[in-house]
């Protein structure tokens, strides 16, 4: 258990989710004048932490073993994925959902009884699941800044 406290790269990317789900809340309240803190435990809005923590564990990695390192390589291409997904996959996912919604919740073309008895039986699905390329690319800087702090100040 010792040695997970003292894992650099380990601790970088936990640090680096837990700042964007953090920044997530004043850049929303910048952004819209709501104070929503229910974001520090949901996906999606900037930064992306999922891109944050790969990223920070990948620059970290990268210090720590060598850009020429099979780790390094393992994190680079984890980190890649998770990005594509973050900004491809998850993002049409919840624009699937947000269409659905609308189709259920919202359409008037469905009978006052349907959409009633929908409200009662359909829960809304989540929307925002995925991330724009901006908050991607958030995530992406705020890791590297994190890995590369930590990597920088832990090595010494």
């Amino acid at each position: 258990m010792s040695e997970l406290l003292v894992n650099m790269p380990l601790i970088a990317a936990v640090t680096a989710v837990a700042v964007a789900q953090v920044i997530k809340v004043p850049l929303t309240y910048l952004t819209s004048g709501k104070l929503d803190w229910s974001l520090l435990f949901s996906p999606g809005r900037m930064p992306s932490s999922h891109t944050a923590g790969m990223s920070a564990l990948s620059t970290a990695i990268a210090f720590q073993e060598g850009l020429r390192s099979a780790l390094f390589a393992l994190a680079f291409l984890t980190t890649a994925i998770v990005m594509f997904d973050a900004a491809g996959v998850r993002r049409h996912a919840g624009e699937h959902a947000a269409w659905l919604n609308r189709l259920i919740f919202e359409n008037h073309a469905i009978g006052e009884e349907a959409r009633r008895s929908a409200h009662e039986e359909i829960k809304r699905l989540k929307e925002i699941i995925g991330h724009k390329p901006s908050e991607v690319l958030g995530g992406l800087v705020l890791g590297v800044v994190i890995g590369w702090f930590f990597a920088r100040h832990a090595l010494r």
